[in-house]
């Protein structure tokens, strides 16, 4: 074996230990914020559990800059919940008022699930009403942004970089003899 396909191999076990450490680091966190829930959000994240959704992020905000005829309003879009099922990522938001809200515009329903959608890159919102029991599912059809495919795609993908990198230093190195 020549240099390479050690630093090949080395590439590939810091990756995988890179990818276990920060897993774990990420579950730690997400425990904390659990225990952090109210009563309400609570309750829907069991009834999420139930129906099988893995956790991503609790309590997760962006900041979101809108420009209108060159001038620049920015705001925070916060998510009560990030989750995953199937290979799909929603983002689930808790109603928390007491009272009945009127009924909206379709338009404003529409520039709010907008804001998720261009914050999070989700393949859904939910919103959950759990006072009244209703669950809102709302999607739009997007092309999905590269940077979301599988981590799977990347691995190989540095895999294969390292092994023509490899190749190639043996081929200039003169090869092996």
């Amino acid at each position: 074996m020549v240099w390479g396909d050690y630093l090949l191999i080395l590439a590939v076990g810091m990756i995988l230990l890179t990818r276990t450490v920060w897993g774990r680091k990420q579950k730690a966190v997400i425990e904390t914020k659990i225990l952090s829930l109210t009563k309400a959000e609570r309750s829907v994240w069991e009834l999420l559990k139930q129906e099988g959704y893995i956790l991503k992020d609790v309590h997760c905000q962006a900041d979101l800059e809108t420009v209108v005829d060159g001038r620049s309003y920015s705001r925070q879009v916060r998510a009560d919940f990030l989750i995953q099922k199937n290979g799909k990522l929603f983002v689930v938001v808790v109603q928390r008022r007491k009272t009945a809200v009127p009924r909206q515009h379709p338009s404003h329903n529409r520039l709010r699930i907008m804001d998720y959608y261009l914050t999070f890159f989700p393949d859904g919102v939910i919103i959950i009403d759990p006072l009244n029991g209703k669950n809102r599912h709302f999607a739009i059809k997007l092309r999905r942004p590269i940077w979301r495919l599988s981590p799977v795609w990347a691995y190989l993908f540095f895999i294969l970089i390292g092994a023509l990198l490899g190749t190639m230093a043996t081929n200039y190195s003169g090869g092996v003899k």
